[in-house]
Order: C-alpha cells, then structure tokens, then sequence
C-alpha cells in the first residue's frame, strides 16, 4: 500500500476512505477511516492541505501533510483502492439550439 500524497489528498471528495498504516484493529486490519468533507487547501501555503475524516460513531479527526505518510487510499472493507482519475472540467457554456426539420410530405398525404 503506497502512502497518501499531497496531490491525491487534495483531490478527495467526501465519502473517499483512507487506511491508516500504523493504527490496527484487534485483528490486524487497518483501520478505515470516511473522509467527512472537502479537503482544506491554502493559497498562501500551496504544500498545507487538511482532510477531516470521520471514525464510527463519534471519532473525528483530521490528516495533515505532516502525516500523509501514514495514510493511503482504500475501500470500506480495507482493501486497497484503484487509482483515482481526475475528474473532467464542466463547461457553463449554453448549449447549441437545433432546430428540428420536418418533412413536409408527411403531413401533406391526407
């Protein structure tokens, strides 16, 4: 399992998961963690980055760049996760109005 970069954790979405690499279960896995919003990015400090996660019930917490290393990205059950694709750029621009052509011998057989 590869370590969280800053890149990728800037790229998060809510509802992502993340595996800690040194916190376990009583069994062994790693523990599984919801990210719980937007990650927090600064343009004063473009290498600072907080995503807040969320741990059962009630445990909130948040991951740093400082602790980036100890983190990576899987799936619910703990299994590590595919590489995620950037998502594409949506235009605002309106788009194009066709207009419909309709054959006048149609209407004309009576």
């Amino acid at each position: 399992m590869k370590p969280l970069t800053l890149a990728q954790a800037k790229l998060l979405t809510p509802n992502d998961y993340l595996c800690s690499r040194i916190h376990k279960k009583k069994d062994g896995r790693p523990i599984t963690v919801r990210v719980n919003g937007q990650p927090q990015v600064w343009k004063r400090n473009p290498g600072a980055a907080r995503v807040p996660w969320k741990y059962g019930l009630y445990e909130y917490g948040a991951v740093t760049e400082t602790d980036l290393k100890n983190w990576t990205l899987c799936t619910p059950w703990g299994d590590p996760a595919p590489a995620k694709k950037r998502p594409k750029k949506i235009s605002m621009k309106k788009p194009k109005r066709v207009r419909m052509q309709i054959p006048i011998e149609g209407f004309l057989n009576l």
